[in-house]
């Protein structure tokens, strides 16, 4: 993919991330049907109107001094494996403990606020991505309220996406969060050039009408654009639905795009359905993509933000 000059620049003046991906230590369906019942084992998460999914992932793998301020970017990946029904999924903090082995409908942990969403679920054997860095970001800020995520959904809609447990597609409910690197030290001072000879000093002109003055223009585009980036893989045969928000610093979006990193001889299964602003959250840039090989591929996907 080329970049053009705006870009170049944006990507000169963007800090440095890179991206660890936290998959899921417990997940467990509840059913009210079946309220003394656990299925911490089932390969599938179920969520419909009367069956709900926990969802809890272990943020110690981050690294040693993550801040709130640290965090770039969070996204939940999720992968149906099914839909009976298309509609709605909710997402809500889980505020109480809960383990995988022992939780049950009838000892649901105590549930608060909305964590993200919903996500508007249509497609099987595909991921599914939602944006949630603000709960990550509260998680790393006080870590004893950590307990994950609890999934609902409305009629009619009845999904199940994979849990941890499934080894038929083994994919796992995971967590990417993208961290802002350190930045390096500043190099040494290069050594001062000779000076050039005086040129002749030209006539004088006319001295020209004195025009109005203009609005004072930024002295630099640093700090105007920021770059956003997102790695991840593609597994085989799936497509991907995604939008890349603006911070809340650069809300504008003004470009973006999507499609294989490392632009090789396979960058040819990738097949990009849509590239553009998303029409639902204009501050954001959308991708459609497909990842035709049944071979995983390297992706990436970036939005260029202004203020």
């Amino acid at each position: 993919m080329r970049l053009t000059r705006s870009l170049a620049l944006a990507l000169c003046l963007a800090p440095a991330t890179y991206a660890i991906d936290l998959p899921a230590v417990a997940d467990t369906t509840l059913r009210t049907a079946q309220p003394a019942s656990n299925f911490g084992a089932l390969p599938q998460l179920q969520v419909d109107n009367s069956t709900h999914a926990l969802i809890r992932f272990d943020l110690s793998a981050l690294p040693p001094g993550t801040t709130h301020a640290s965090i770039a970017q969070a996204t939940l990946r999720l992968y149906v494996n099914r839909v009976t029904s298309p509609g709605y999924v909710g997402f809500s903090r889980v505020e109480s403990p809960w383990t995988e082995a022992t939780a049950t409908a009838a000892n649901l942990p105590i549930v608060g606020r909305d964590a993200g969403g919903p996500l508007q679920v249509t497609d099987a054997n595909t991921y599914y991505l939602l944006d949630v860095t603000q709960l990550v970001r509260d998680w790393v800020t006080f870590p004893s309220t950590a307990h994950g995520i609890l999934l609902t959904a409305p009629l009619p809609t009845t999904v199940f996406f994979d849990s941890k447990e499934n080894t038929a597609t083994s994919h796992a409910p995971t967590l990417t969060v993208v961290l802002k690197g350190p930045a390096g030290p500043p190099g040494p001072k290069g050594d001062t050039g000779a000076q050039g000879p005086q040129g002749i000093q030209g006539p004088r002109g006319f001295t020209g009408l004195t025009g109005a003055t203009g609005p004072a223009g930024p002295s630099t585009l640093a700090g105007l654009l920021y770059y956003r980036r997102y790695d991840f893989t593609a597994e085989g045969n799936s497509n991907y639905w995604f939008t890349l928000p603006c911070p809340e610093s650069h809300p504008y979006v003004v470009s973006g795009g999507c499609g294989h990193r490392d632009g090789n001889g396979v960058a040819d299964d990738i097949l990009v359905n849509y590239t553009g602003p998303d029409s639902i959250n204009p501050t954001g840039w959308r991708c459609m993509l497909d990842n035709t090989s049944s071979s995983s591929r390297a992706i990436l996907w970036w939005a260029v933000c202004a203020k």
